[in-house]
């Protein structure tokens, strides 16, 4: 490999923005229509998506989360719940949980999370 070279095409100094960036290859890659970064209360730190629907996205992230858990999402039956094209991991970001949500396309699975945590936790600890 050449010293010196740098292969990523897009990178900034803003995290906001370096979030962005990566979660968009992300989502591209696994054939996904969104990956968002939620906090522990269903806060946006980052996404694929900008806006209402990424904010959206990102509040009920923590809910999906526990419907993965137990079944369903509150006043939703389990085959309503299951309709909803929707994986969430939660991830550890220091000692602060986070919730990694993926919408869309076949490729909404824990594969896709994975790949984009690994990108998360380089951006999150720089």
């Amino acid at each position: 490999m050449l010293q010196g070279v740098e292969r990523r095409r897009r990178r900034s100094d803003s995290i906001e923005l370096a979030l962005h960036h990566w979660l968009c290859k992300a989502a591209k890659r696994a054939d996904l229509f969104a990956i968002v970064l939620a906090d522990a209360n269903g806060g946006l730190v980052g996404g694929s998506l900008r806006g209402a629907e990424a904010k959206k996205l990102a509040a009920i992230a923590p809910l999906i989360a526990r419907r993965e858990r137990e079944g369903a999402l509150p006043g939703m039956s389990v085959e309503e719940t299951q309709k909803v094209p929707v994986v969430v991991e939660k991830i550890p970001v220091g000692d602060v949980p986070h919730f990694l949500c993926a919408v869309g396309g076949a490729g909404a699975n824990d594969d896709a999370l994975l790949d984009a945590s690994v990108g998360v936790h380089r951006i999150l600890s720089a």
